[in-house]
Parts: C-alpha cells; sequence; structure tokens
C-alpha cells in the first residue's frame, strides 16, 4: 500500500521533523491495519479444502478431522431442517382440517384454535427460519464441501420426512 502525505511547513526545523515523524508513524499505522483487514476477508469464488470458517470464527476447521466433523455437523442439521419443515406441514394439516388419517397434532393435544398450539406452531416456525437462515449462511462459506453437505442433507432429509407420500398443501411455505 502506498501512503501519501503532503505537509507543508514554512521553514524547515525541528517542528517540520517531528510532524514527518508524526506522518511516517500515520502511514505505517495505515498500512499495517490495510493488510490487517485484507487477510480477514472471505471467498467470494468456491474453494476446496480443510481450512473453512463456518458461520462465526470460533467454528475453524484446520485438519482433516475437524473438517469432517465440521461436515458431518452441517449434514445433520440439513437433515434436521427438513424434518422441521414436516413438522410444520403436520401442524397445517392439523390446523386446517386437512391432516391425513392417523395424523395428529404433534407434541399438544387436538384443538387447533387453543393458545397452545399457535404458540407451538410459531415456535417450529422459528426454528424452521433460523436453522434455514444458519444453513444459507454456512453455504456462503463458499467451501465446496459444506456446499454439498448442505444439498445432500437436503436431499436426504426430503427422502426419509417428505416423500412418503403424505397429502400437502399444494402451497408449502419455506422461509
Amino acid at each position: 500500500m502506498v501512503c501519501f502525505v503532503s505537509i507543508s511547513i514554512s521553514r524547515p526545523g525541528p517542528e517540520s521533523d517531528l510532524l514527518g515523524a508524526f506522518a511516517a508513524k500515520l502511514c505505517k499505522r495505515v498500512s499495517s491495519g490495510f493488510e490487517l483487514e485484507t487477510s480477514k476477508m472471505m471467498h467470494m469464488t468456491f474453494y476446496w479444502g480443510r481450512q473453512v470458517t463456518v458461520l462465526f470464527d470460533g467454528w475453524k476447521t484446520q485438519s482433516w478431522l475437524g473438517y469432517s466433523l465440521t461436515l458431518v455437523a452441517v449434514f445433520l442439521f440439513s437433515v434436521f431442517h427438513e424434518y422441521i419443515v414436516n413438522l410444520r406441514s403436520r401442524f397445517k394439516g392439523v390446523s386446517s382440517g386437512k391432516a391425513a388419517s392417523g395424523l395428529t397434532a404433534p407434541l399438544i393435544g387436538r384443538n387447533p384454535r387453543a393458545l397452545g398450539f399457535r404458540v407451538m406452531e410459531s415456535a417450529v416456525f422459528g426454528l424452521n427460519a433460523g436453522l434455514g437462515y444458519l444453513l444459507m449462511l454456512a453455504a456462503m462459506s463458499f467451501n465446496g464441501g459444506v456446499f454439498i453437505a448442505v444439498i445432500l442433507g437436503f436431499v436426504v432429509g426430503y427422502f426419509f420426512f417428505r416423500s412418503h407420500g403424505v397429502v400437502e398443501e399444494e402451497n408449502t411455505e419455506s422461509p
């Protein structure tokens, strides 16, 4: 980095030496700060490798074991997300009266108009939205393995929880 500082002094003397030293220190701080910031930039294209930061600075992988465990965790989060989407569709089926035979409201009683039912349905929606956004941010780490783990988790979760031919509403919302 190049630092340009313009100092205009009418006559040379100790003041000009002091200002020159100050300008040099300022340039050194600015350039070292710039280098520090550019070393923390995230990837903006897909890359492959075991060194990845997922979601926050505390979740960094350096070894193949840590990277593998990260991929398994992201995969399981994606499968769990699909389970939550299935749970939401079951709530909607019970509340609209269109539930398939044998399908009851999970975790609570049958009255869909009750406050407890609506609170539970809202909590499941919040969990679904939050987990979905976290998975999106994990995929935005631009690590190819993390991206594939998210997608495979969605596929496996859909296979186990949502592809059984259960009648769902035509417009299932997913944040």
